[in-house]
C-alpha cells in the first residue's frame, strides 16, 4: 500500500510548487508599472529601493549620504554595506544621480533620478519623488 501513496504525494508536492510559482508571478505582476516598459518598470523598482536606502542610511547616521556611493561602503560602525554596487546603474547602462541640495517641498526627500531612455528628451526623465507619489 505505501507504493502506491508515494507517487501522489509527489505529485501533489510539484502541484503545489507549480501553484506557489503562479501566486509570486501575479504579486509580481500586481505591483509592476502599469503602461510603462520593462526597463523604466525596473528604473522605477530601483528609485523606490534607492529612495528608501537614502531614508535608511539618514535614519541610522542621522545625516543624509553626500552620495550614493555611500551606500555601496561598509559604515563606520562597522555595518555591512546598505547596496551593492551595481544597484547604482541604471537600466540603460548609466549611473543614478542624486541631489541632496534639491528637496522635495512636501516629504524633505533629497532627489534621486535617472535620464531614461533617452537623456534631454522631455518625459524621459524617472526621478524618486514622481515614483513616490505615483505608490499613494
Amino acid at each position: 500500500m505505501h507504493r502506491f501513496i508515494t507517487p501522489h504525494i509527489e505529485t501533489l508536492g510539484l502541484f503545489i510548487a507549480v501553484f506557489v510559482l503562479c501566486c509570486l508571478l501575479c504579486v509580481v505582476e500586481m505591483f509592476r508599472p502599469k503602461g510603462r516598459s520593462e526597463p523604466e518598470s525596473r528604473a522605477i523598482m530601483d528609485l523606490r529601493n534607492l529612495d528608501q536606502s537614502v531614508a535608511a542610511y539618514e535614519f541610522r547616521c542621522h545625516a543624509l549620504p553626500a552620495s550614493l556611493e555611500l551606500l555601496t561602503e561598509r559604515s563606520a560602525d562597522g555595518l555591512p554595506p546598505t547596496l551593492a554596487e551595481n544597484m547604482l546603474i541604471d537600466p540603460w547602462g548609466r549611473r543614478y544621480q542624486y541631489d541632496v541640495s534639491q528637496r522635495h517641498s512636501e516629504s524633505g526627500k533629497p532627489l534621486i533620478w535617472t535620464e531614461g531612455k533617452e537623456p534631454g528628451k522631455p518625459g524621459s526623465k524617472i526621478t524618486n519623488w514622481e515614483v513616490n507619489r505615483e505608490i499613494k
